[in-house]
């Protein structure tokens, strides 16, 4: 009887070594909208993609927005999570797709808010209401900021203080530099100094869309000032590109800047 109980024991881990050979390996895909799911109607946005497989594989992502679509190639890792920032046009449904040779292909589907008021995006550590006349504010945590300076079209002003600015990443770092560069209206809440001077010189505009408070009320009064001086219009996402083929040297500056600041 004993030999027997160590017989089904063996055939156990047998059988189940077997199928776990045969599984099919598995992708799963997640994904996050920047600024919160908001945009605004026809802007560019950014979609935060986490790509996991049970499986070393080859894998196509194809990111579809309206008319517009993205692919890149991925070659995943056993267990590693890829994570990747795709600049796309805002749409109210983006559709991700994740199609590997070895494992059933995903379909993940992101609903985007299209706002027809121009969206004023806070990111601040108070739970405050905050309110601009002819704005839909948005309220984003450090991680809705985007990593690419297009996604920056979505809204038409920001608010940060210094918690949120100092919880960015390089890469989102990088972009708000971008962004402050292309004349960006941007207030800046208790910021600390070094942070404040990198971004000062990295302003575009004689820097007159880049502006510091020291209280919330303050930011939106300072905020309702400068618009009385308009703003060219947010560069688009081939825009983007082809100032990035013309002047490298801008792109030069923002890498300094962030280097410098790091």
């Amino acid at each position: 009887m004993r030999w027997r109980s160590r017989e089904l024991r063996w055939l156990g881990l047998v059988l189940w070594g077997i199928c776990e050979a045969m599984a099919q390996p598995t992708v799963d895909v997640a994904v996050t909208p920047a600024w919160g799911g908001w945009s605004g109607a026809g802007r560019d946005t950014e979609m935060d993609i986490r790509v996991r497989s049970s499986a070393a594989m080859q894998a196509t992502l194809s990111v579809v927005a309206g008319a517009h679509t993205v692919r890149t190639e991925l070659a995943l890792e056993q267990g590693r999570t890829a994570r990747l920032h795709v600049p796309v046009r805002s749409a109210e449904t983006v559709t991700l797709t994740a199609v590997a040779q070895d494992a059933a292909s995903v379909r993940r589907e992101v609903s985007i808010a299209q706002s027809e008021s121009p969206l004023l995006a806070v990111g601040v550590a108070l739970d405050r209401p905050v309110q601009l006349e002819g704005f839909h504010t948005v309220r984003v945590n450090p991680d809705d900021l985007p990593r690419n300076g297009s996604a920056y079209s979505s809204i038409a002003a920001l608010i940060l203080d210094a918690s949120t600015l100092g919880a960015l990443d390089q890469s989102q770092l990088a972009a708000l530099l971008a962004h402050v560069g292309q004349c960006g209206r941007t207030v800046l809440v208790n910021a600390d100094p070094g942070p404040r001077r990198v971004l000062a010189n990295a302003a575009g505009c004689r820097g007159n869309f880049l502006m510091h408070a020291t209280s919330i009320p303050d930011a939106t009064e300072k905020l309702k000032a400068s618009l009385a001086t308009p703003v060219a219009a947010p560069i688009s996402l081939a825009g983007m590109s082809e100032l990035a083929r013309s002047d490298r040297s801008t792109w030069t500056r923002v890498v300094a800047l962030v280097a410098a600041y790091f």
